[in-house]
């Protein structure tokens, strides 16, 4: 017989051992944010969720035909 437990740990704002990895995403995020301002007249007229979703992550992501600009 398999025992699992179970443990719940609270994670404190005062915890350091995160800030790299918040950095990180923070970096990330204001980065995606920019493209999306920079396009937002694009992808505001794309009929779907799916299409506008679809479309950002054509801007942000290479592909084998197309190499994007990093801008951060």
């Amino acid at each position: 017989m398999e025992c699992i437990k179970t443990v719940k740990f609270k994670i404190k704002v005062s915890d350091k051992s995160f800030n790299d990895t918040i950095a990180i995403y923070n970096e990330a995020l204001s980065y995606i944010i920019s493209i999306i301002n920079d396009e937002w007249n694009t992808i505001s007229t794309l009929a779907t969720v799916e299409k506008q979703l679809n479309f950002i992550e054509k801007l942000i992501h290479n592909t084998k035909e197309k190499q994007i600009k990093v801008r951060f």
